[in-house]
């Protein structure tokens, strides 16, 4: 069983190790389940692992947590980290991009990158009735159902594309699709979004890219 290392001020899992090693004695060690991370609050009473950002989402459907912690979360233990550096220096005498150290932390940059600029990166998208159109006036396909002015917006990660309803309007239905030419938003394909859920009045409350 894994075990995990417990910051008895806060209550957080500071680590999690296969095994056991000597620390600093304001923490303590626990037997944790697998799935068990960094930063998850540990309840002494229970016994129990909770993670504090589960059921917390934007409106992209990622889960809302600072982005520094996520970054730290991702990162290899600092203990590992330090080992890479010492073999490294001791294979090669300095340190490089080639080397395990840099690559480790270079794909967890790329795993998680930083917060963009929506100001740059988020268009909106209106649909007037049966007609899709950027707000800046870029003409994009039909979209069918009766629909009408709702607005959604796109945000260019690393290595996604997401969307999110900016305005509901009205009209909607479940499964209605709308597809946008790839070229308006940067991308190599056509873009189709379906309607996941609308409210009493069919507007959009959420939508994805399909």
């Amino acid at each position: 069983m894994k075990k995990a290392l417990i910051d008895s001020t806060t209550s957080r899992v500071v680590q999690v190790a296969d095994a056991e090693f000597e620390v600093h004695g304001a923490l303590y060690w626990v037997d944790c389940p697998e799935g068990t991370d960094g930063f998850y609050l540990y309840d002494p009473v229970e016994k129990t692992f909770t993670d504090p950002h589960a059921h917390n989402k934007d409106e992209y459907g990622n889960p809302v947590e600072p982005f520094t912690m996520q970054r730290m979360r991702a990162y290899p233990p600092s203990g590992d980290q330090l080992d890479m550096l010492w073999k490294e220096l001791r294979d090669t005498g300095t340190i490089s991009k080639d080397g395990n150290w840099y690559q480790a932390i270079h794909a967890v940059k790329q795993a998680v990158p930083k917060p963009i600029d929506p100001s740059v990166n988020i268009q909106v998208l209106h649909t007037d009735g049966s007609t899709a159109i950027f707000y800046n006036e870029v003409p994009a396909s039909r979209a069918n159902g009766t629909g009408r002015n709702g607005q959604v917006k796109f945000r260019k990660t690393t290595d996604q594309l997401q969307v999110a309803v900016e305005t509901p309007g009205v009209g909607y239905a479940v499964d209605n699709i709308i597809t946008i030419p790839g070229s308006d938003v940067e991308e190599s394909v056509d873009i189709s979004l379906r309607v996941v859920q609308t409210d009493p009045g069919g507007g959009l409350v959420r939508v994805e890219i399909v």
